[in-house]
């Protein structure tokens, strides 16, 4: 394809296509003769409209990255096949149908104006057949190429700048951990790495291979037991600022029974959740024992905490600050044992402007969009699975009526 940008297809459409002009400049004896151009104009035009110009033009809209241009370039192939090879189809059938409507025309009295109308339909659609296929998606590509050498140079001469302010902002933030110096000294300065590392594709792989002190694993079953067992004794859904927790005392030997368990002392990369540590696996800790309600619960939370303490000790480095979301940021009482058992301080994320009960809930947007963008996401270093893959499943919400 060389010579006509993709996305002017549309606007370098003749006007001797349209439908509109056909019936006009086909006079009163062409309305007098069926001819079936019409028709197929019409279907033209149908045809038409459905091509999205902005995917069959990888340039439309900017590209990062070599790969996201690689996606588009894929993404306008298939538009190309798709819609615009069935229009040149189509334009060969017009130019058919014109071909016998122009015979058919000059055969009958004083029809020659309507005649010539038809001979010029088909011209415009021989011309706008050579039009599609001339289609230039390669200048497009080699021009956003160049815009992304030209990103990638800015990017890569802004990155260590960017890098030593990031350092020297996180040192500021720990030494005082506030709102304001999360927005200041890391939030701001991290936006500068980001977008260099965004931009600098080769960079960023090796970047994120290469940086280990980025680590996510499940230490344990974090609150998932502690609301079960509230939930059988109690029926409350959870233990609200962990105060029946509080109120009841640590049992020290089912606690060491607990523990024991190798999921604990299993390396990471490692996930677990309510699959493993269920009613189950509680009941056959506790046994026997005659463990009072209140008691267990209590040493439940000791179970999070000390869980959360195993997993600190695998990193490379002990973390200054802790910074907890979800339901645990409102348990008090596991909150306090976690600053206790681990000496290091806590805060909720909302100190630092997000919402711990919308964390979640944020995760699982940006992963519906992965899933929606049919991206696929490296978890080998967190959950241990084999390969990158494309998480989660479409689900079509279907009403039954009886």
């Amino acid at each position: 394809m060389a010579g006509i940008r993709p996305s002017d297809l549309q606007i370098r459409c003749p006007a001797e296509l349209k439908n509109t002009h056909w019936q006009k400049a086909k006079g009163k004896v062409g309305k007098l003769i069926k001819t079936g151009l019409g028709a197929e104009l019409k279907k033209l035009e149908t045809m038409l409209k459905k091509v999205d110009m902005a995917v069959l033009d990888p340039a439309s809209s900017p590209s990062k990255t070599l790969e996201e241009l690689a996606k588009k370039i894929i993404a306008a192939k298939k538009e190309y096949a798709s819609k615009v090879e069935p229009l040149r189809k189509q334009l060969t059938v017009i130019r058919t149908k014109s071909e016998s409507a122009e015979k058919k025309l000059k055969s009958t009295p004083m029809g020659a104006k309507a005649a010539k109308a038809a001979g010029a339909v088909g011209k415009a659609a021989a011309l706008y057949s050579v039009t599609c296929k001339s289609l230039d998606m390669i200048g497009s590509v080699e021009k956003v190429k160049a815009d992304i050498a030209k990103k990638n140079a800015l990017a890569a001469k802004l990155m260590n700048s960017a890098l030593a302010k990031f350092i020297a902002g996180a040192k500021v933030f720990l030494a005082d951990p506030t709102e304001a110096s999360w927005g200041k000294n890391i939030k701001q300065q991290g936006r500068s790495v980001s977008n260099s590392l965004a931009q600098l594709q080769n960079y960023r792989a090796k970047f994120w291979k290469n940086f280990e002190k980025f680590k996510g694993f499940d230490t344990g079953p974090a609150n998932c037991l502690m609301d079960l067992w509230i939930q059988e004794h109690k029926n409350e859904s959870f233990d609200r600022g962990g105060q029946w927790a509080k109120s009841g005392n640590l049992d020290k030997n089912l606690l060491e029974r607990m523990l024991k368990d190798d999921y604990f002392s299993k390396t990471a990369p490692k996930s677990t959740g309510r699959e493993y540590f269920n009613k189950k696996w509680l009941m056959e800790m506790i046994g026997e024992s005659p463990i009072k309600a209140v008691d267990v619960q209590c040493t439940l939370a000791h179970l999070s905490v000390h869980s959360i303490k195993m997993g600190l000790a695998q990193l490379p480095e002990v973390p200054q600050l802790i910074i907890i979301c979800g339901g645990g940021s409102h348990n008090h009482y596991v909150f306090s044992l976690i600053e206790h058992l681990c000496q290091i301080k806590c805060k909720s994320s909302l100190s630092f402007g997000y919402h711990p009960d919308y964390i979640e809930a944020m995760l699982f947007a940006w992963l519906a969009y992965q899933y929606d963008q049919k991206n696929s996401i490296d978890m080998r270093s967190i959950t241990g699975s084999h390969s990158p893959l494309i998480y989660g499943v479409k689900w079509y919400n279907e009403v039954v009526r009886e």
